[in-house]
């Protein structure tokens, strides 16, 4: 026995402590009760693979986690604890369930895996053979990704105090260019990655980001404060422990213009004394600018308002996909009383698709996931987000015991309930669709919940104008126009409130109220274009024409006066700023306004040139307006065949665009294409029944094919909109005549001489006089 004591001590001599705290004679009883079993599993060759695989990302030096597992002495010392975290799941942090789509990057430790660790300790804690031992990974010292082509540092080091809650922060990093860059790929490095749990990259156009850093007295903001910040490029960009960056796919690259700001928002965990983080950021750019770009679709929620001791709080969001999508990632947001996350699909055909799944969540561990393979979602699929919310005194994670009633904000310990889909259309030609289908859904949901704000903070003039103005881009002009009504209220001097608030009423039907609309305007503001070109219209719909007339002459005037002050210094501003889009179609308008066509056209194709690929809505200006314009300069400078191009191009990009869809059929009108006039002229009038150009411009299309009884109820309708305009009854009067309807044509013309004596309109006067002239059985055409 002795001799079978000093064996197990030579195979065994690292854990041989535990064995010599015996008492005299005992030794041998306990020798032969306490001897470990045949060493089936060694640190070498079955637990080292796992560490190194799973938990050195983390835990190695000059990492996030607080011990290194790179070697036996380091896994010898935690082994139990090893054992216990893995065996419940909370290491190596993995939140999702498992199953299908596979996602990228799984951390998550099979049960055989875990078993190792308890049969590791059971067996004595053997370090096996040293041939056994894998090679340790070569991990780099610098960028995964190599040396980046632009690299940018938080502009001030920030100070986390010792103690106290965990810290959401956001910190402003202005991008030093001065001309648009394709980023192919995006390394971010935390700068103190031990106190920094998480971060996210948004990319703000708006400065909205640094007016928040001014009214803060540190570096940064409350992360938790909402700036008007966009994912880049339709993506989710982080930083979480152990993620290894990606290069974005081929040809799918994202655009980065000049002026714009990173914000990069940290998550920071104090460590127990005073810290400092100064976090850096890799940009990798290309050449290549991209074919295609996806769409963050965001689900959410702010309709959360959970009583204390409610453990089981559900919340679900839901939007129908208008084409075939392809899904890449998603990326899931609550606070710490989530609980259950629950992503899935209701396929038209009426089955389930289960995309995504987090039973115990657990705030401290958010992060994005992409799938190894796109996962197709069909059209007319219902994704569906569920989350569950437990703020009873039984979750662990409840930051507020005995609970409180939590409800929606920014705060940490208010709640949210978001998801984030990475999609983009299957067909490329159906983006488009996509996201204007999505832009409506998302301002459906924007003005259910600022109405809710509302109850809460009525007097709040900015969030009740966003809300009428998300209203107005709905066609719900009833219920903008009662958040209009308050606005002015609180604020009378809020003209372009007063100016939208006449356009709604105008479409509404209630004309003198609109004059008053446009009227308080032009008191505070004589030279506001927009108010003379919108009172013209108001004033023809109550009958005063003269007047109306006045001010359309006036609202031109404007436009060429401000064209021309624009233009002066055109030289020395494209010698500067020639690659900021919007600078370049507001300049091209210019040009097109005073009549330099060949200039204007110049501009609007360099303003699409580095806009080119940008598919996403908020961009600084959209392509449907680019290429609607330059089609307006193209055919005024006698281009028809290119203009008619980007007409077409204009309306695929923006199919409800009723005004593309007539100067298109004006254009082919002209070009003696009728047949096709027609059809976008009708078109036109189906999406907006009230726009008396579409209605007249397709009277006279039908009319030059002799479908003079078509032609007459288009003309019957404007008149039931604006019945004081003296062309109208002309035209229809010649209509008519042609119809061989004599006596009609003649009290139409009768009418029309009425209202043009009252207006002064010598041409027209002398061209209904001439109708009323001719002989009856007259044949001619308008």
């Amino acid at each position: 026995m002795i001799l079978l004591t000093f064996m197990f001590y030579s195979q065994w001599s690292k854990s041989w402590p535990a064995l010599v705290a015996v008492i005299g004679g005992a030794v041998t009883v306990l020798c032969a009760a306490s001897a470990p079993v045949a060493a089936d599993v060694t640190f070498n060759r079955e637990i080292a693979p796992i560490l190194l695989q799973h938990c050195a990302a983390c835990h190695r030096p000059g990492q996030s986690a607080p011990f290194s597992l790179l070697t036996f002495s380091d896994a010898r010392k935690r082994a139990r604890q090893i054992a216990q975290v893995t065996r419940s799941r909370f290491m190596p942090p993995w939140l999702p369930d498992p199953g299908e789509p596979e996602l990228e990057g799984q951390r998550r430790l099979s049960q055989q895996q875990i078993d190792l660790f308890q049969q590791w300790i059971d067996q004595g804690l053997v370090e096996g053979d040293t041939k056994d031992l894998p090679v340790l990974p070569k991990w780099p010292h610098g960028w995964h990704l190599g040396e980046p082509d632009l690299i940018l540092k938080m502009p001030e080091v920030y100070t986390l105090q010792a103690d106290g809650s965990d810290v959401f922060r956001s910190f402003v990093i202005p991008v030093p260019i001065t001309t648009p860059r394709f980023v192919n790929a995006v390394e971010m490095r935390p700068g103190n990655p031990r106190i920094v749990h998480h971060a996210i990259m948004y990319l703000d156009k708006s400065q909205s980001a640094r007016r928040l850093d001014a009214e803060d007295d540190e570096f940064g903001y409350d992360g938790m404060r909402l700036a008007d910040v966009q994912s880049p490029g339709g993506r989710f960009i982080g930083w979480t422990p152990g993620k290894i960056p990606l290069a974005a796919q081929d040809q799918m690259a994202w655009r980065l213009e000049p002026g714009t700001d990173i914000v990069l928002e940290m998550h920071m965990l104090p460590s127990g004394k005073s810290e400092q983080v100064q976090g850096s950021i890799g940009l990798f750019f290309t050449d290549q600018p991209p074919v295609r770009q996806p769409l963050s679709l965001l689900l959410f929620s702010t309709n959360i308002d959970i009583a204390p001791e409610v453990s089981d709080y559900l919340v679900e969001e839901s939007y129908v996909l208008p084409v075939d999508v392809l899904l890449f990632g998603i990326y899931p947001h609550a606070h710490y009383l989530g609980k259950d996350m629950q992503a899935f699909a209701m396929l038209p055909d009426g089955s389930r698709l289960s995309f995504f799944r987090i039973r115990d969540w657990d705030f401290n561990w958010q992060d994005d996931y992409r799938y190894v393979e796109p996962v197709r979602l069909p059209k007319g699929a219902t994704v569906t987000m569920r989350y569950t919310f437990d703020n009873s005194a039984d979750n662990p994670r409840n930051p507020t015991i005995p609970p409180v009633r939590v409800a929606f904000g920014g705060g940490s310990k208010d709640e949210m309930a978001s998801l984030t889909l990475e999609v983009m259309a299957e067909q490329s030609a159906e983006q488009a669709n996509l996201q204007t289908d999505y832009e409506k859904y998302l301002r459906g949901r924007r003005i259910a919940n600022g109405e809710k704000l509302l109850v809460t903070t009525p007097d709040d003039v900015d969030l009740r104008l966003s809300v009428a103005l998300l209203c107005v881009r709905l066609n719900e002009h009833e219920r903008a126009v009662t958040h209009f009504e308050h606005v002015v209220k609180l604020n009378p001097n809020h003209a372009m409130a007063h100016n939208q608030f006449g356009l709604s009423l105008l479409v509404l039907g209630r004309n003198q109220e609109a004059v008053q609309q446009f009227e308080a305007v032009l008191a505070s503001d004589p030279r506001n274009v927009s108010a003379h070109r919108n009172l013209s219209r108001a004033l023809y719909q109550v009958g005063q024409v003269q007047l109306a007339q006045q001010h359309r002459r006036k609202a031109a005037e404007l436009t060429v006066a401000r064209a021309e002050r624009m233009l002066k210094n055109l030289d020395e501003f494209l010698a500067k700023r020639a690659d900021e889009p919007v600078r370049l179609y507001n300049l091209a308008n210019a040009l097109h306004t005073v009549d330099r066509h060949a200039e204007a056209i110049k501009l609007y194709k360099k303003a699409i040139e580095v806009q080119q690929s940008s598919w996403r809505i908020s961009q600084s200006v959209p392509h449907a307006m680019l290429h609607h314009n330059l089609a307006g300069a193209l055919h005024a400078a006698g281009q028809v065949a290119e203009a008619i191009v980007h007409y077409k191009k204009s309306i695929e990009l923006r199919p409800d665009d009723a005004q593309a869809h007539v100067n298109l059929a004006n254009v082919l009108q002209r070009t003696g294409r009728a047949d096709e006039a027609i059809g976008y002229y009708q078109q036109a009038v189906s999406m907006a029944p009230d726009l008396a150009p579409a209605r007249f411009n397709l009277a006279g299309a039908l009319a030059s094919q002799q479908r003079y009884d078509e032609s007459a109820v288009q003309l019957r309708e404007i008149l039931k909109m604006y019945p004081q305009l003296a062309a109208v009854h002309y035209y229809l009067g010649d209509t008519l005549k042609q119809m061989g309807q004599t006596d009609e044509a003649t009290a139409s013309y009768r009418e029309a001489l009425r209202l043009a004596d009252e207006t002064k309109e010598a041409e027209l006067i002398r061209a209904i006089r001439a109708q009323l002239d001719s002989p009856p059985n007259a044949q001619e055409k308008h």
